[in-house]
């Protein structure tokens, strides 16, 4: 039952630590996705290295640690300032990145965003925006109910169809697609982006006043010195090379092979896996 599998997964946790602690290796735990081998539960084990192949998110005042694509980015503590600026239609030639706009218009890069365009779970696009200076997590991105998994990238002729111009010129006002935000955005005021037409961009969008505030969730990779997911400390970054992997499979393929056994009462239980 779930119980056992729950000990069982404890104690081929507690075997792994205690092997790498003999070894004297730099290790660390880390909550990871299950990915396509699902199950509801799974952790790798990873030592510190420079040359490791994945970024592990870890706290520096608690035995928090997770993968970057799963450690959670928290939503900000502070209130979205009031607008302070009259909405700007300006003329952006050449300004397809975010790096041309900072440049160009010497905006500071935490003040933009950048517009992301996905194929729909059941038909249409859907529009991810983060902030010019985060990138998308494409795990988080593939489990939102709108969004077809695994996530696939609209085509530039998409989303030139749809929209009446091409990515690098794309933002919130008058967007005909649904919207999904992340957090930090959320919390933005006069901040810049697309205009949805190509070479402008809109300055001094306020949530609100200029756009409704469309659905607000988390989208993106942590940075260093973001706070950890357990209220305690600040996030670390550092490569790690994965020296073990233990899962809580449960049913899935037990269910599919249609292994099970027969209870004290006779009736039959499929197992559970890990």
């Amino acid at each position: 039952d779930q119980a056992s599998l729950q000990e069982t997964y404890e104690r081929m946790h507690a075997a792994y630590c205690q092997i790498f602690t003999r070894l004297g290796l730099d290790f660390r735990p880390v909550i990871a996705d299950t990915g396509s081998i699902g199950g509801s539960s799974s952790h790798e084990f990873h030592v510190l290295a420079a040359s490791g192949e994945d970024d592990i998110a870890f706290s520096n005042e608690s035995d928090y640690a997770a993968n970057v694509e799963l450690a959670e980015a928290m939503a900000p503590q502070q209130e979205r300032p009031a607008p302070g600026a009259a909405l700007e239609k300006v003329a952006t030639p050449n300004c397809k990145t975010i790096a041309a706009l900072v440049e160009q218009f010497n905006v500071p890069v935490e003040q933009t965003v950048k517009t992301l365009i996905v194929k729909g779970a059941e038909k249409g696009l859907v529009a991810l925006m983060i902030r010019g200076d985060h990138q998308l997590n494409e795990i988080k991105a593939s489990k939102l109910p709108a969004v077809k998994s695994p996530l696939e990238f609209a085509s530039d002729d998409d989303i030139r169809q749809a929209i009446g111009a091409g990515p690098g010129s794309l933002g919130p006002i008058n967007l005909p697609m649904p919207l999904v935000i992340d957090r930090s955005v959320a919390i933005l005021a006069d901040f810049s982006a697309g205009a949805n037409e190509d070479g402008f961009h809109h300055f001094n969008i306020n949530w609100e006043r200029d756009c409704a505030l469309p659905e607000v969730a988390d989208l993106r990779n942590v940075v260093e010195g973001d706070p950890s997911p357990d209220g305690r400390g600040t996030l670390s970054i550092k490569r790690g090379i994965e020296v073990g992997h233990i899962f809580q499979l449960g049913k899935k393929y037990s269910d599919a092979m249609k292994v099970g056994v027969l209870t004290e009462s006779g009736k039959h239980e499929t197992l559970m896996m890990g």
